[in-house]
């Protein structure tokens, strides 16, 4: 498949023990490469694959699913406009609808950050 020209990038979902192989033979045949986590089963594998895509100027991106949810999209805009302020530590889970009530309201600033989350939701549903 490396050897198709029609070819700009991959998509590497395979068995976690084939990442490295893959990913090496991708870059070196000059196609970026999306690899599914974990990126290898190695740290030496890791640094060898990064070490590859950037001798062949490939750009290398670890699939994280959650860094595109569009709730962590409104979080960096929430960031980035100052309204949650200057953050130091961030985690994420599955909120399931309903749970959470009790901790976020005994969060300050959440009614502002909720009300602001709710706006950027409706926008989003207008567009």
């Amino acid at each position: 498949m490396v050897e198709n020209k029609d070819l700009d990038a991959v998509i590497i979902a395979s068995a976690n023990s084939a990442h490295y192989e893959q990913t090496v033979a991708a870059a070196q045949a000059e196609l970026h490469v999306y690899v599914e986590k974990p990126m290898a089963i190695t740290n030496k594998e890791a640094w060898e694959m990064v070490r590859v895509c950037r001798e062949n100027k490939v750009k290398l991106t670890i699939g994280t699913n959650q860094r595109f949810w569009l709730e962590h999209e409104w979080a960096k805009e929430l960031t980035k406009d100052g309204v949650i302020g200057q953050v130091k530590f961030g985690r994420s889970s599955l909120l399931i609808e309903g749970g959470g009530g009790v901790l976020a309201k005994r969060m300050p600033g959440t009614p502002k950050v909720l009300k602001r989350i709710r706006t950027m939701r409706d926008r989003q549903d207008k567009e």
